[in-house]
C-alpha cells in the first residue's frame, strides 16, 4: 500500500508490503552505493543510495521500519524546501 500524510510542514510517503522483510546482515548497507542483494550482472545497486542523497540535499529522510508483518519504507520531506 501507499500512503501520503502531511504533518507539520512535512510530507511524508509511506510505501508498506507483506514481504519478508530485510535481512538482518543488510539493514546496515542498504543504502550504500553499489550495494545489492540481487545476484544479476546488470544490477549496479546504485538506486537507493541516489535517491537518499538526494532526499538528504532536499533536507528529507529516508528510511524503513519493520513490523511483524510488513515493512515500511519512507520519505520525508520538508513542504517548504528552498533548495
Amino acid at each position: 500500500s501507499i500512503e501520503v500524510k502531511k504533518e507539520n510542514n512535512t510530507v511524508t510517503f509511506c510505501v508498506e508490503d507483506n514481504g519478508s522483510g530485510i535481512n538482518h546482515d543488510v539493514k546496515s548497507r542498504i543504502f550504500d552505493p553499489f550495494f545489492s542483494t540481487k545476484v544479476t550482472k546488470k544490477n549496479t545497486g546504485l538506486g537507493l543510495a541516489i535517491s537518499k542523497q538526494i532526499i538528504d540535499d532536499h533536507r528529507g529522510e529516508i528510511g524503513f521500519r519493520e513490523f511483524e508483518d510488513r515493512t515500511v519504507f519512507y520519505v520525508s520531506i520538508p513542504e517548504e524546501n528552498d533548495v
